[in-house]
C-alpha cells in the first residue's frame, strides 16, 4: 500500500501533474479552475497518506482547512476516499504516457551525454500514431519540460547519425556538437573495454567445471544471470557507438 501511494504521490502528482500544472498557472489568476484542480487532488493525496502518515498528512491539513470550507476538523475524520471506475479515462491515460515517454527518452539521452538539463537544444522528433498527436498537440509541455526546442515530424525517420535514440513509437535526434558526440563515443569506448574483461572473466569462470561443480547452485545462477546482464550492456554500447559514428 504504502509503495502504491509514494508511486502515485511523488511520481503521477508530484514528478508529472504539478510540472503540467505549472505551465497553465497564470499571475493573479485568483483560485481558478486550474488551482482547483491541482488542491483537489492534493486533499484527495492527504487522505489516502494518512493511515501510513498519520502526523505529516494532519498537519498539512490543519495549513489547508479553512473556516466554513466543509473540511473536517481532524483528517482523521474525513472519509476515505473511494474509487469511481466510472471517471476513468484510458485515451487520456495514453497520451500522457506518451507524453511522459518522449520526455522521458530526451532526458535519458542527454543524461547518457552527460549534457546540464538546464542548457536548452534542439531536437527533431519523428512521431507515430497517439505520440504524434500528443508531440503536435503538447509540444509547449514537451519543450519546457525537457528543455528543448522540437520539431515534430510524422512518420519513421531517415538513418540518423549523432545523438540518437529510436523506439517503436518515436525516433529522437538532439543537436549536439561534434566535440561532446566524441567525447561521448571515447566513454562508451572505454566502458567497453572494461566489459570485455568482465565478461571474458565470467565465461573463464563459467567454462570450468572443476570450480562449477564445487559452487552452490545460486551462485552460479547469479554468476550466468550477471554475465547476460555484462553482455546485454555490450550489446547496447555497441548500438550506441554505431549511432555515434559522425
Amino acid at each position: 500500500m504504502a509503495q502504491q501511494l509514494w508511486a502515485f504521490f511523488w511520481g503521477d502528482f508530484c514528478d508529472w501533474y504539478v510540472e503540467l500544472k505549472k505551465l497553465r498557472f497564470e499571475e493573479g489568476s485568483g483560485l481558478n479552475h486550474h488551482w482547483k484542480n491541482i488542491l483537489t487532488v492534493f486533499e484527495c493525496a492527504l487522505r489516502l497518506l494518512h493511515p501510513v502518515m498519520p502526523f505529516i498528512t494532519e498537519e498539512l491539513w490543519q495549513r489547508l482547512r479553512r473556516e466554513g470550507d466543509g473540511r473536517t476538523e481532524s483528517i482523521c475524520l474525513a472519509q476515505y476516499p473511494e474509487s469511481d471506475a466510472s471517471v476513468a479515462d484510458p485515451e487520456a491515460e495514453a497520451e500522457i504516457e506518451a507524453l511522459q515517454n518522449l520526455i522521458g527518452g530526451v532526458r535519458n539521452l542527454r543524461a547518457d551525454l552527460g549534457q546540464d538539463p538546464k542548457r536548452r537544444i534542439e531536437a527533431t522528433i519523428y512521431a507515430r500514431s497517439i505520440t504524434a498527436r500528443v508531440a503536435a498537440g503538447q509540444l509547449e509541455a514537451l519543450n519546457r519540460l525537457a528543455n528543448i526546442e522540437a520539431t515534430v515530424l510524422q512518420g519513421s525517420a531517415p538513418e540518423m547519425k549523432g545523438a540518437v535514440k529510436s523506439t517503436p513509437d518515436f525516433d529522437l535526434l538532439l543537436v549536439v556538437p561534434a566535440a561532446e558526440l566524441e567525447a561521448q563515443r571515447a566513454r562508451v569506448l572505454k566502458d567497453q573495454a572494461q566489459l570485455e574483461k568482465v565478461i571474458a572473466n565470467s565465461e573463464r569462470q563459467l567454462s570450468n567445471e572443476e570450480v562449477i561443480a564445487k559452487m552452490p547452485p545460486h551462485v552460479v545462477d547469479n554468476l550466468r544471470g550477471k554475465l547476460t546482464e555484462y553482455q546485454e550492456k555490450y550489446q547496447k554500447n555497441q548500438e550506441a557507438l554505431a549511432a555515434l559514428s559522425v
